[in-house]
């Protein structure tokens, strides 16, 4: 019996230290970025959510990677316009598309809040029909107008068409504002 004893044990040490590396395994890959987004989406995701928020991430991705490639000069101003245009018009549609998926959660939440608040819960709008694919979305013609900007009163920058805040000072880009063609 007293033979058995520090097997035991060491046993158990050895479980234990085999615990504790895969946990720092864990830790270090999560620190470095290689753990993958869709193994950490929450338990009521369904799989069509997980593609509208990887095709929400892949857009947004081509937006900044976009703006770098036209601050480091490898894009001119009216291509840059052009496709980052485009791609704003495809975020639209994805963060929609997200909106109407994620209704049904919406009203659940705001529910649990009101109860957790004590107050009556809000009424939810309908949600909107269900948007098209980027692959259904006719593309823009290159040769059609381009859209207009928003001028902010208080500092003078030229905002997007769908501002509704200034990208610069933060004001709210009003209704009357004046509109310069880019």
């Amino acid at each position: 019996m007293t033979a058995v004893i520090p097997w035991v044990f060491a046993s158990l040490a050895a479980l234990m230290l085999g615990v504790g590396i895969v946990g720092f395994w864990q830790s270090v890959r999560a620190a470095l970025g290689l753990v993958d987004e869709s193994s950490a989406r929450s338990e009521g995701a369904t799989d069509a959510e997980a593609v509208l928020f990887a095709r929400k991430r892949a857009i947004l991705e081509g937006i900044r990677e976009l703006d770098f490639d036209h601050e480091s000069g490898k894009l001119s101003d009216a291509d840059h316009e052009r496709e980052r245009e485009r791609l704003r018009a495809e975020a639209k549609e994805a963060f929609r598309a997200i909106d109407v998926a994620i209704g049904p959660h919406r009203a659940a939440a705001e529910a649990r809040v009101a109860a957790r608040l004590g107050s009556a819960p809000p009424v939810a709008p309908a949600p909107k029909a269900v948007v098209a694919a980027p692959a259904e979305v006719k593309e823009r013609s290159p040769f059609a107008a381009a859209p207009t900007k928003h001028v902010c009163a208080a500092c003078s920058v030229e905002n997007d068409s769908d501002a509704v805040f200034c990208k610069r000072c933060g004001a709210k880009v009003e209704a009357s504002a004046v509109e310069a063609a880019p």
